[in-house]
């Protein structure tokens, strides 16, 4: 695992990566350690002569008009792919947003595939490991693990990451603690222990200075 992550999202003119193409990039790379934001990559794409479909700008709210003076993927996607190199990639459906950005690197001929850059985390597969049967769409998960998305009427890339971030380490929270401390009580019921907040960081304990020199003296 990379010490640190890009907690990534897209949002496009349909449903096709065949045929339609990346309007927008949101992503926010994370310190795993302590959680800690360490930067952002945000940027919106002129998708050429394939404009957005009704139903995708009724999801996003961007509109074609909006798009026609900014940069084309050709334009970016040096800097998108330094962005991202030497992290993992966390995504909501993977599949979906690697695909389109896969499609967009041939388009430009970049030789390399991306999932070989950059190793893949799926939230939405550790989510239905942990609620099978369960809607487990982002406005779910958030709605499940008391994440605010007041502010979400309509996606957006860059916000739909950030709201990712949480709903990411609250669900790796979750794993540990059901991997620590579930246990069952006397009825043979299974006991669950509450989630901690998404935003507590890390504790990473050092050597003191003792320890140090018990360390110089043993090896010395």
């Amino acid at each position: 695992m990379t010490p640190e992550c890009v907690v990534l999202d897209t949002e496009t003119t349909g449903l096709s990566y065949h045929e339609d193409r990346i309007i927008e990039i949101g992503a926010v790379k994370v310190r795993r350690v302590d959680r800690k934001v360490l930067s952002t990559f945000h940027v919106y794409l002129n998708p050429g002569s394939r404009g957005s479909s009704d139903e995708a700008i009724k999801v996003h709210g961007i509109t074609n008009e909006f798009l026609k003076d900014k940069p084309s993927f050709a334009d970016v996607y040096h800097a998108f792919l330094g962005f991202v190199t030497d992290c993992s990639l966390v995504i909501h459906n993977a599949t979906f947003d690697m695909s389109f950005l896969q499609a967009e690197l041939d388009r430009v001929s970049y030789p390399v595939r991306l999932d070989s850059l950059c190793p893949v985390e799926d939230t939405l597969k550790i989510a239905k490991k942990q609620y099978p049967g369960q809607k487990n769409n982002l406005d779910a998960l958030c709605n499940r693990l008391g994440i605010d998305i007041s502010h979400r009427t309509l996606h957006g890339a860059l916000k739909d990451a950030d709201l990712l971030v949480k709903v990411y380490f609250a669900l790796l929270t979750n794993q540990q603690a059901f991997s620590i401390t579930t246990q069952n009580n006397d009825s043979g019921e299974r006991l669950e222990k509450d989630l901690l907040d998404w935003s507590n960081k890390a504790v990473v304990l050092g050597a003191t200075d003792d320890d140090i020199l018990e360390d110089e003296r043993f090896f010395s």
